[in-house]
């Protein structure tokens, strides 16, 4: 597996024109992706803050926070597009959308083998996580 350091992101925001309505970053390869640093994404319209567009992905958000800093609407965390497989997603925290944390669209195309773990959904205000149509989502659950 490829792993690819997310740690510019937080940097790189405030470096580029960002249209409205665009995703702070967008996955649109296979393979193993780790924050480096915590994402604070202040969009201009609804979007997500990470864009997954790939299958055969895993997200581990090595403990970090995603988190939006502004109050524009229709915000979520995350958002899986419609068709996806073998997604997973973990270790961390999503909180502050205007949102969903976790979005998985269907779009006319279930998803399937989806796997969110470990991840903490701290205010958000649509709900937690969202699936559309998809078979076989995984969500470990713990009691405590």
């Amino acid at each position: 597996m490829t792993m690819i350091h997310l740690r510019t992101i937080a940097w790189l925001i405030p470096l580029v024109s960002v249209p409205c309505y665009a995703p702070a970053f967008t996955i649109t390869s296979p393979g193993y992706y780790k924050l480096g640093d915590d994402i604070t994404f202040s969009p201009g319209g609804a979007d997500s803050i990470i864009a997954i567009q790939a299958s055969n992905v895993t997200l581990d958000l090595g403990g970090r926070i995603i988190e939006q800093g502004n109050a524009t609407a229709g915000v979520d965390g995350i958002a899986l597009s419609a068709g996806l497989s073998n997604v997973i997603i973990r270790n961390g925290t999503i909180r502050n959308v205007t949102n969903r944390g976790i979005f998985v669209d269907s779009n006319g195309a279930s998803s399937s083998q989806i796997v969110i773990s470990d991840i903490v959904f701290d205010t958000c205000q649509s709900r937690g996580i969202s699936f559309e149509d998809a078979a076989a989502a995984t969500l470990p659950m713990t009691a405590s």
